[in-house]
Formats: C-alpha cells, sequence, structure tokens
C-alpha cells in the first residue's frame, strides 16, 4: 500500500542519507516482519541474492529460539491444543514462507526483487551506487 511503500522510502532516504563512520539501527516490535521486509530491500539494494536473504531472514528464529520456547511453554499452561501452540511459536517468530512470497510476487511483477524495488521505490542506479560504495567497502 502507499503508506508502507512510502515508509520504505523513507528508510532507503535515510540508508543513503547516512553518514561515514555513523551507525543506523532499524526495527519494530518484534523486531522480524516489517524489519524483516526493510532488510530484504536493504541487503537486494546490496547485491546479496535470494536464497542468502532468505536465509538471513530464518536465522530470526534461532536467535529469537529461548524466547519462542518460553512463550510456547508459557501457553502450553493453558492449552495443550497443538496448534495453538504452534500459533504462538509462529506470532512471535517468522515464517520464511512469508518472505518468499514477497519475492515470488516481486519476481512476477518486475522480472526481480531488484527490478521491483527500483520501480516500486523509485530507486535510481547511481542511488543502488552509493548505497553499495558505502555498505559494502
Amino acid at each position: 500500500n502507499d503508506f508502507s511503500l512510502q515508509g520504505y522510502r523513507e528508510f532507503i532516504d535515510l540508508l543513503l542519507a547516512q553518514e561515514e563512520g555513523t551507525g543506523i539501527l532499524f526495527h519494530c516490535s518484534s523486531g522480524k516482519d516489517r524489519t524483516g521486509s526493510a532488510s530484504v530491500i536493504l541487503l537486494t539494494l546490496l547485491g546479496v541474492d535470494r536464497e542468502t536473504v532468505l536465509e538471513d531472514f530464518a536465522m530470526t528464529n534461532l536467535v529469537l529460539k529461548d524466547s519462542l520456547e518460553e512463550k510456547v511453554a508459557q501457553s502450553a499452561n493453558y492449552t495443550d491444543d497443538e496448534e495453538e501452540l504452534y500459533a504462538v511459536y509462529t506470532m512471535n517468530g517468522v515464517n520464511p514462507a512469508f518472505m518468499e512470497r514477497m519475492f515470488d510476487y516481486a519476481e512476477a511483477q518486475s522480472g526481480s526483487m531488484l527490478e521491483f524495488i527500483k520501480q516500486q521505490f523509485c530507486v535510481t542506479e547511481e542511488e543502488i551506487q552509493i548505497l553499495r560504495d558505502k555498505y559494502l567497502t
């Protein structure tokens, strides 16, 4: 939607404006879905391939492993329904299939995630080169 497109374009602009020698932190309430999408955009702009981006996203569950297990264990005090417990895990973790669908959609619309990003966020080749120079060197 337009709100999301604007927000992610602002994210790209922040990345472009970042001064050398400084850092940038981006996150959301759980640090997974919106942040995951932002990471997909950034990593794609930096030239990272689909498989690696998806592997990076899936690592979120490894980082959150203890927290996820604790939330599921707490929920098990209230239910033994496996579907509900799986829902708790899914809502608090990440599902790489969601990002795979995002890639599939972008590729169906524009041929590649990079082309989709360039079209949807009006990213120029010059901006891509600035980002690569800034964050890969």
